[in-house]
């Protein structure tokens, strides 16, 4: 049965190959191994008729949080995929792919304040799937339609009918079949093993292993079969029992080590469990992950009170993402795993098995510390990475029992009257003080028509940062020196180092992006003013908020006086 269908499979990709389809499919597990086999023999076969047939692109997208064992595993299986394609003279090219700083997992967490994903909060979606990788493959995708000046690029997936149910609907839903090229929402897709059972693809992995077929992969088979095999707890019984479905001997998933939309990471678990001289290293991630999975209904420990969307001057009341003081918390467990895991592979002689959180994504993390206001003195991100790497304290995650999930406190819907305050205050946002204007260049954005004067910015497609060296030299040579200097101090205005960040060129904003940059760095100054003051910023705004009544009352008051409405400085407001 195997060997018809996969004569099947690579007769159909080498047709495709021979039509003048580009070719790329993402490698991330036995699945999708299967199909780069397949994929890596049409296109042998398909050069022998068509000189120009292909290129073969295979993409792997890290998230920065994936099982780390596996991904190393899967980073081999690139470089026997690059020998090969050198060996047989073929046109294939290999790629990691990684989520722009932004949409990181820890710097979404960590630097934005967003919930951890759960089962509960995801409802159906699976944003953190979009977010980390599917939007990476579609950014991908345009690329190579850029550089090939074609719409005919096939993207080919591992999906199997007899995966799931839910998996089979969803392939019957987008039109996904082993032959015919459905046109989906990510491009023209393709599921060539859609039939294949589960033995059928272990079953190839044998065959490849015992040496019966010639293939990239015959060095990996066993690495293949020892992680799965691990993550089962050691059992992997190969198509024991004529017939037998043996999904559950050997069938193991493995994820985001921090993935909460399933309750206990069980292939993590058994893993460690089964070989903890190979895998224990990342017992620190299931710490991290119970943390985070217990404490995200304990709304009082982990959430602003505070929304940051400004909608007519207001701002709405209520429990939703994560604070900036367990925002702080998080940032130094997981700076701590990094060390703890420097500090093994330096004494074990080796490289360290994973990074959580590099130079940039602790840059990206402190942009949106800054940008959100209530640090109580500039740059607190990157002292707390000081304060772990180069001072070398260390925080260990506390225990948590499971939070369960309960309704959200209700507010009445209150509102806060941002914009007042702001006016109030004159906060200058990223208007750039005399004395800088006499000593920097300046830049000028347009807020409607009004000409707002800056420090000079950079601007690129999306927010990014830096190289690794210009950051590594901002945050341990420039910035450590404001700290020894006693530049940064109590009460000092955030927007100081956020034009710092600028005018050093650490960081680069959106096209455009400038005018909301600027608000938002006035609605921090309002925060970083009341957390001066000594004053907890929250419990200030709560006390200074209107129920939905006097909300709508006045935005009406607003559309009809607009000069009045929202602009008159309440004389009282900052006198508690």
């Amino acid at each position: 049965m195997l060997n018809q269908k996969l004569a099947t499979t690579i007769s159909t990709l080498k047709s495709k190959f021979l039509d003048g389809w580009i070719i790329s499919l993402g490698l991330s597990g036995k699945d999708s191994f299967a199909v780069a086999h397949c994929a890596i023999e049409a296109l042998k076969l398909a050069r022998e008729e068509r000189s120009d047939a292909g290129p073969l692109y295979i993409n792997t997208v890290d998230t920065t949080i994936d099982n780390f064992e596996v991904m190393n595993f899967i980073r081999q299986c690139h470089n026997e995929i690059n020998l090969y394609a050198a060996e047989q003279q073929l046109p294939i090219k290999t790629v990691i792919l990684q989520p722009p700083v932004n949409q990181r997992p820890m710097v979404q967490y960590i630097g934005r304040g967003i919930l951890l994903r759960t089962f509960e909060n995801q409802a159906n979606a699976r944003q953190c799937t979009s977010d980390w990788k599917i939007d990476s493959v579609k950014r991908f995708m345009k690329f190579l339609e850029k550089k090939h000046q074609t719409a005919k690029i096939l993207s080919l997936s591992g999906s199997r009918d007899a995966e799931s149910a839910s998996r089979a609907a969803n392939l019957a839903k987008r039109g996904e079949s082993i032959d015919t090229i459905a046109e989906t929402d990510l491009g023209y897709k393709l599921a060539p093993i859609k039939d294949w059972a589960f033995k059928d693809v272990w079953a190839l992995i044998q065959q490849i292993e015992a040496g019966h077929i010639e293939s990239f992969g015959e060095n990996l088979t066993k690495g293949l079969t020892k992680h799965y095999s691990a993550g089962n707890a050691g059992t992997c019984d190969l198509l024991a029992g004529e017939g037998a479905d043996r999904s559950k001997a050997c069938g193991s998933r493995f994820g985001c080590v921090l993935c909460s939309l399933v309750k206990e990471d069980t292939s993590l678990q058994n893993q460690i469990n089964l070989a903890p001289q190979t895998y224990g290293y990342m017992q620190g991630l299931l710490s991290l992950r119970k943390f985070m999975f217990d404490t995200v209904n304990d709304y009082d420990r982990c959430r602003s009170m505070i929304g940051k969307r400004i909608e007519n001057g207001y701002l709405k009341i209520g429990y939703n993402d994560y604070s900036l003081d367990f925002r702080k918390e998080l940032l130094r467990y997981t700076l701590t795993l990094d060390a703890l895991e420097q500090e093994r592979a330096y004494k074990a002689g080796t490289a360290p098995k994973f990074q959580l959180l590099k130079h940039e994504d602790i840059v990206a993390i402190q942009f949106y510390w800054t940008k959100d206001g209530g640090e109580k003195s500039p740059g607190e991100a990157l002292q707390i990475w000081l304060d772990v790497h180069t001072e070398q304290h260390r925080y260990a995650i506390p225990e948590t029992t499971y939070a369960p999930s309960s309704p959200l406190p209700k507010y009445g819907s209150r509102r806060t009257p941002i914009c007042q305050m702001m006016d109030f205050l004159e906060t200058s946002g990223l208007t750039i003080t005399d004395e800088d204007r006499d000593n920097l260049a300046t830049h000028l954005f347009y807020r409607g028509n009004e000409a707002v004067e800056t420090t000079p910015f950079d601007v690129a497609d999306r927010f990014t940062v830096a190289d690794n060296d210009t950051l590594e030299e901002y945050i341990e040579g420039k910035f450590w020196d404001y700290i020894q200097d006693g530049v940064l101090f109590d009460n000092a205005c955030p927007s100081s180092l956020m034009k710092d960040m600028l005018r050093a060129g650490v960081i680069k904003i959106k096209k455009g992006g400038m005018p909301a940059l600027h608000e938002a760095m006035r609605k921090a100054q309002v925060y970083s003013h009341l957390t001066f003051q000594h004053k907890h910023y929250e419990t200030f705004l709560l006390a200074y908020s209107v129920t939905e009544d006097e909300y709508l009352s006045e935005v009406a008051s607003m559309k009809a006086a607009p000069v009045a409405a929202l602009h008159t400085p309440q004389q009282e407001m900052f006198a508690i």
